[in-house]
């Protein structure tokens, strides 16, 4: 059975992408548009209530949420190795950083685009963008400290951590506000350059 992936672009469904690339699992890319006002909107909310991607389809069942679909992944397929057994202090450690960038990371980040190019611009705010890149700097700054100098976040072993982490970091690379940090880059060229990744050279 090979899965189907929603999504378009360089939006959150190349997560699902590169670890399914990872695992050597069939599958299939679907673009669909997230936009109201195109024509697949109706069949995007039958999937997800919310009308967000990406959606995962087996079969007739959906997941929704990216960090839901990638745990659910790597649980069904936990022969590939990409994140430790369910239970163990490992998978707490490994956790910690999946939902790192899925929350804290993410959030000033998505901030941006919001007060950028999603709500109505009545509603946009150049203060809140600021005040976002100012959080994001400050969680950067921090991961420079933390982040190893060789290998991934949970050790030598490549990890849906890393996916998590290298998307969003790659994210705040591409709205052009990551200063100088020479670990974080380091860390995110690992992640990147690795053959199953379909980020680096994608368009927002």
């Amino acid at each position: 059975m090979a899965y189907i992936v929603y999504g378009k672009g360089g939006m959150r469904h190349l997560k699902i992408v590169w670890l399914l690339r990872e695992m050597s699992l069939p599958h299939e890319v679907v673009p669909m548009s997230p936009r109201p006002d195109s024509p697949e909107y109706k069949r995007l909310l039958e999937m997800n209530p919310f009308g967000k991607l990406p959606v995962l389809q087996m079969d007739q069942e959906y997941i929704w949420e990216s960090g839901a679909i990638l745990n659910y992944l790597v649980d069904k397929h936990m022969e590939h190795s990409m994140a430790p057994r369910p239970g163990t202090i490992e998978r707490a450690k490994h956790d910690r950083w999946f939902f790192l960038a899925h929350t804290d990371l993410e959030e000033p980040l998505w901030t941006i685009a919001r007060h950028s190019m999603v709500f109505p611009e009545h509603l946009r705010s150049q203060e809140a963008k600021d005040a976002a890149r100012f959080d994001w700097l400050k969680k950067v700054a921090v991961l420079e400290t933390c982040l190893p100098e060789t290998g991934f976040v949970t050790g030598p072993r490549f990890t849906v951590a890393d996916i998590a982490l290298a998307y969003v970091l790659n994210w705040g690379k591409k709205f052009d506000i990551m200063e100088k940090s020479p670990k974080v880059e380091e860390y995110l060229n690992r992640c990147l350059d690795r053959p199953a990744c379909p980020v680096r050279d994608t368009k927002g």
